[in-house]
């Protein structure tokens, strides 16, 4: 009588909510109830489905699945592997009844939903990581942190969290908050790039989600951390892994690294402005960006090619072949070249040298085609232009005279 009367009261919590589903890719052939339907035989708790009160569920250790069923008269026999939910539990809470199994315990993947503060110990799965993780706030015990961002790095590296992580509306723009805070902080600076980066990468579905919660402000974001030059050479690295998981995508490539549309070319621009302030790894991470693009040719199996050499080849390619769309992208292009060549130890190829005479020129009399509008900026650029041609690329005591030209 005991378990007819707790069948009745289940199948009528579940038909109350027939008409409530979950979709978690979008489609409609995908969607299931949102509350979860108990047999008799075990049975995976799907994502996102709330677990009724008065069932058995336990914790698949092979495959880390919660599953569930209804209660066997047998039940008080199976031990400790079980763990009983009561009317003021739900699926989010299940880590708190299940006892902790050490780094071998596979984490659930279950939505995060407000519950108690998890112990230190607790800080394993993904649940109270991505918790603790929002939570965080400048000042607070770094420790805990630390703790939350492990769990993470290991779980970003799977395919299914690693789309969970970057379907998260706030996590990796709070993530990434938190890098600049504790800047100081490298190790963990590192590890919160990390979890970006390797959520992103070879995971088209987590991109997309990436690109639609979080593409227009935390990638700018990145490239601004970039600029300011005070980063480590292994931070320097992770941001760029960010960059180079989304650049891959095509998608996203097509409408920010687009060498025939200004408008949908700003990755590739602020690549270009951030590349001089770059330590040697970071600048081969930026060359190997633009191989996997086709921009460059692909190094050779030596890996021999120097970084800054192959930049500026690329740069002085896009200048003289006229690839720039726009006189904003073509001053960037030139600045990012000229602090290159600073140094005066890189090649210059000589259908650059003669591009740049000719456009010097061509600006002096007043012939080049101009955007719109010319403005004073535009002409202390033409200066700027003419003076680099001798001072960077040609006889320094040329200078001079290129003042006087303008």
């Amino acid at each position: 009588m005991k378990f007819s009367s707790q069948i009745l009261l289940i199948l009528a919590s579940a038909l109350a909510a027939r008409c409530m589903v979950v979709c978690p890719d979008g489609v409609k052939s995908n969607c299931y109830p949102q509350v979860f339907q108990p047999s008799n035989q075990w049975q995976v708790v799907r994502e996102g489905q709330h677990i009724p009160a008065g069932l058995h569920v336990r914790l698949n250790f092979e495959t880390g699945e919660q599953e569930a069923r209804l209660l066997q008269p047998d039940d008080s026999d199976e031990g400790s592997e079980l763990a009983l939910i009561d009317n003021s539990h739900s699926k989010t809470s299940l880590q708190e009844d299940v006892p902790s199994y050490g780094g071998d315990r596979l984490p659930s993947r279950g939505k995060f939903s407000k519950k108690p503060r998890a112990s230190d110990s607790e800080l394993v799965d993904y649940d109270s990581s991505v918790a603790e993780v929002l939570d965080f706030r400048k000042g607070a015990d770094i420790t805990r942190l630390g703790k939350a961002i492990d769990t993470l790095v290991e779980l970003s590296h799977d395919i299914d969290f690693g789309h969970q992580l970057s379907s998260h509306p706030e996590l990796f723009s709070v993530m990434s908050n938190i890098a600049e805070t504790v800047s100081e902080n490298e190790s963990l600076a590192e590890k919160i790039y990390r979890v970006i980066g390797a959520s992103l990468r070879n995971n088209p579905k987590a991109v997309k989600s990436f690109i639609q919660n979080h593409q227009p402000k935390l990638i700018p974001q990145l490239y601004r951390v970039l600029e300011r030059g005070h980063l480590s050479e292994v931070v320097q690295k992770r941001i760029l892994g960010v960059i180079h998981a989304l650049s891959l995508d095509e998608t996203y490539g097509l409408s920010n690294f687009n060498l025939a549309d200004a408008k949908n070319a700003q990755g590739l621009n602020s690549l270009i402005t951030v590349f001089p302030k770059l330590a040697k790894s970071a600048k081969e991470r930026s060359v190997l960006i633009l191989e996997d693009l086709n921009m460059v040719p692909e190094s050779s199996a030596s890996g021999a090619v120097d970084a800054d050499e192959a930049f500026s080849a690329f740069l002085q390619g896009l200048l003289h072949s006229q690839q720039s769309n726009s006189e904003q992208q073509f001053q960037t292009i030139f600045r990012s070249l000229v602090e290159l060549h600073e140094g005066g130890r890189l090649p210059v190829k000589r259908e650059f040298l003669q591009w740049l005479s000719k456009e010097v020129e061509e600006r002096r009399t007043g012939i080049k085609k101009r955007d719109l509008t010319y403005s004073n900026t535009d002409s202390a650029f033409d200066s700027y232009l003419s003076s680099a041609r001798h001072r960077v690329f040609g006889n320094p005591n040329a200078a001079r005279k290129a003042g006087e030209e303008l």
